[in-house]
């Protein structure tokens, strides 16, 4: 039963910190990354077994600052999804899947900052 549970990855918008200043990332690789993201965060994804068990639904919003040479330079939870499990399981979803995620060749060389939903739902 737990393997028809999922989390949900959903793209909130998009943000930009830039490479240099007045320079902005474009605005349509950094469209195309949050969808890669998605897909990337819809193979990782499960529900946390805690969760599962005391039936916590919830959406976590994390912010992911992607440095130039592409890695994850941080990540800061922007809004909890109520419940620590979920906020841990969010966080650490998405740091699996920034390394397995392609970056656009318009953004290679450029850091950024994306901003993601994870929600968390039972059916």
């Amino acid at each position: 039963m737990r393997g028809s549970i999922i989390a949900f990855l959903v793209l909130a918008c998009l943000l930009q910190l830039g490479p240099a200043a007045g320079a902005e990332p474009d605005r349509i690789a950094l469209e195309l990354y949050g969808i890669r993201l998605l897909q990337t965060g819809s193979r990782l994804r499960n529900y946390p077994e805690e969760a599962f068990r005391e039936k916590l639904e919830g959406t976590a919003v994390v912010a992911l600052a992607i440095g130039a040479d592409g890695k994850l330079d941080r990540q800061m939870l922007l809004r909890s999804a109520g419940h620590a499990v979920l906020d841990e399981h969010a966080m650490a979803m998405l740091s699996r899947a920034v390394p397995a995620t392609e970056i656009p060749a318009n953004l290679r060389n450029t850091a950024f900052t994306i901003q993601v939903s994870v929600v968390f739902a039972l059916p």
